[in-house]
């Protein structure tokens, strides 16, 4: 997995300060899913690196990227808005956007901007699946 982390980056995307609270990692492996890893803050300062690294992704043509949001602590509305447009460019290129492992506060985060529906959140579905009665 190739690592961007914008503290140690001596080039950052128009508009990101240098010194941030992000880290994205990503990787591809043989099936054409595209894998990006967030780490850390994921608000205004720092959506423009995130936006970046996406459409570093899409530009390899992948079937489906996965964003792991496992360990981000923090999601504003920037943050969350560049999530929906890189699915939009995803879509419209006949390609899908997959979120995983949101923690308490993106997990809330989802439900309450309703993005559950509009993602493939895997671990919302099966928090979903495990509460539903039988």
């Amino acid at each position: 997995m190739r690592r961007t982390d914008d503290r140690n980056e001596k080039s950052f995307p128009r508009g990101v300060p240098s010194e941030t609270n992000l880290s994205i990692e990503t990787g591809r492996p043989d099936d054409g899913v595209v894998e990006v890893r967030i780490s850390g803050e994921l608000g205004t300062a720092t959506a423009p690196l995130l936006d970046a690294v996406l459409a570093s992704a899409q530009a390899q043509r992948p079937a489906r990227i996965d964003v792991d949001v496992a360990e981000a602590w923090f999601a504003d509305p920037a943050g969350l808005l560049v999530l929906i447009m890189a699915r939009r460019r995803l879509g419209n290129a006949g390609a899908r956007l997959a979120v995983h492992g949101p923690p308490g506060l993106l997990r809330r985060a989802f439900a309450a901007t309703g993005l559950n529906r509009v993602f493939a959140v895997d671990e919302l579905a099966a928090d979903a699946a495990a509460s539903s009665p039988h």
